[in-house]
């Protein structure tokens, strides 16, 4: 197992980012089409998914096809990422390209070893 410095790694606790992004109604079509789902007035559950995706150059993509870690994420020596959420929904998502943006806000809140 590769030795981890889970004091070096700590020091990412408390990061954040923030991204806002719209749900519009052909971002809910491509997604039911995905699922094979029927349309319906409100957004379908897990199109959160979708929205607000970071954003990196190839040249700053990591071999997992993701943001290279040590930017936003820690630089874990492992090949695999771990990540637990905590979801709000303040009301359904619904798909009006008029609604408010919806943001994502990530916050690196620990570095433990499991």
């Amino acid at each position: 197992m590769t030795d981890l410095d889970l004091d070096h790694l700590r020091g990412w606790i408390g990061r954040t980012e923030t991204a806002q992004d719209q749900l519009t109604p052909a971002l809910a079509d491509r997604f039911r089409a995905t699922f094979d789902l029927a349309p319906a007035a409100d957004a379908p559950p897990m199109i959160h998914l979708c929205l607000a995706p970071p954003a990196a150059p190839t040249a700053a993509l990591g071999p997992d096809g993701h943001p290279a870690r040590g930017g936003f994420l820690p630089p874990v020596p492992l090949p695999l990422r771990m990540w637990a959420v905590k979801l709000f929904f303040m009301r359904p998502c619904r798909r009006a390209i008029r609604s408010a943006p919806s943001t994502r806000r990530p916050c690196c809140c620990s570095a433990i070893r499991r």
